[in-house]
Formats: C-alpha cells, structure tokens, sequence
C-alpha cells in the first residue's frame, strides 16, 4: 500500500491552484442534484450517507 502527503510531485498542490483560479473566475461550479424543504432535513442527511449524489444536495 502507497500513501502520499501530497508533497513528492506537487502535483495536488498545482491542482488545488487551479481549482482556486477557476472560482476567482467564477467558472467553477456543481450541479445540483436535488433540494429539500427544511422539514426534510432528515431525508437529506439519508440520501447523503447512500452516496449516489451526483451534485449538491440543498436544503433551503
């Protein structure tokens, strides 16, 4: 087994850069996959440990 601390190629670092400068550019985002009243919090937090999210889940 293989762990890395992120430091032996900086390969992490320039990605982590990269996602910083497409934000600043507002050209990041995540699509949301569903939204649930607050009185479904509940079935948020569920469907979150299922892990087939594929975008944001929103409670609002």
């Amino acid at each position: 087994m293989h762990f890395s601390n992120g430091f032996a190629d900086g390969h992490r670092f320039h990605a982590l850069a990269e996602v910083g400068a497409l934000i600043e550019a507002r050209r990041f985002w995540r699509p949301i996959d569903r939204t649930f009243p607050p009185a479904e919090i509940a079935e948020a937090h569920r469907t979150s440990e299922r892990g087939q999210v594929r975008g944001l889940l929103v409670v609002g």
